[in-house]
């Protein structure tokens, strides 16, 4: 009979093997909640902007976005779209280094978003 700690340590065995990874990271432990949620038939959602594990977890049916999503499903909740595009500025000059073409389509998101209201 498998406990959930012996069920956890296969899942992130699992985990790194799908990855690649000879250690346990934060990667490894997202792709473990994946495959630990799927095993189980319950929703997850995954909020990364690392590709690798977008692609991994939308293979196994997580639901996916990354930090432009968030932003833009907070405009969705009210937040005020200047807001959120002062946020998207913060957050490129502060190590999420977007590209010109992705603050682009980041900016044209928060305005379809707020049309939306």
């Amino acid at each position: 009979m498998k406990t959930e700690t012996s069920t956890d340590g296969g899942h992130q065995r699992s985990a790194m093997d799908v990855l690649g990874e000879a250690e346990r990271n934060g990667d490894v432990a997202i792709v473990a909640a994946v495959l630990r949620a799927r095993e189980r038939d319950e929703p997850i959602a995954v909020v990364s902007d690392d590709r690798r594990v977008r692609t991994v977890a939308d293979g196994f049916d997580a639901t996916v976005t990354g930090t432009i999503g968030v932003v833009v499903r907070a405009v969705d909740e009210g937040r005020a779209p200047d807001e959120a595009k002062s946020l998207v500025r913060r957050l490129d000059s502060n190590g999420l280094h977007l590209t010109g073409e992705l603050r682009e389509t980041a900016d044209r998101l928060i305005d379809e978003a707020a049309e939306e209201d």
